[in-house]
């Protein structure tokens, strides 16, 4: 709403709209829009996405849904996406050698009662070798 001047008319607020303040007002707010865009594609999707993923991520929760819906991933989500895969692969590398080392673990223990379990039982004597003493040659 326009205030207008005792006298004026309607003509008086579009030409006041129209006055040289507007166009910097104008620049102003296009610049920022292409600065946010330009932000918004280094970060590859909009900063709360990207603070939700981060925090899933943080609190070890490597399965978070970093969907694309089709589309290449770029900017710093790309390098989020591509860090998620690797994590994943480490873990599930991880997790892989624990089931080995339980595996090995398991075999030992068995190994080591078979082992005891045949110590316990009294073993075969076995003769003691005859000392004999050499005789010292004769002077």
């Amino acid at each position: 709403m326009c205030p207008l001047p005792q006298g004026s008319s309607e003509r008086f607020c579009s030409w006041r709209l129209a006055s040289p303040r507007r166009p910097a007002s104008l620049i102003a707010v296009i610049l920022g829009l292409v600065i946010a865009f330009q932000i918004r594609r280094q970060l590859g999707t909009g900063p709360g996405t990207m603070a939700r993923i981060a925090a899933s991520i943080s609190e070890g929760d490597l399965t978070v849904d970093l969907g694309t819906n089709g589309h290449k991933a770029v900017g710093a989500f790309a390098a989020m996406k591509v860090m998620t895969e690797k994590l994943q692969g480490m873990v599930a590398t991880v997790q892989e050698t624990a089931e080995q080392v339980a595996s090995a673990s398991e075999q030992i223990t068995a190994s080591a009662q078979r082992q005891a379990g045949g110590r316990n039982a009294k073993p075969p004597r076995r003769k003691r070798p005859a000392l004999r003493w050499k005789s010292s040659p004769a002077r």
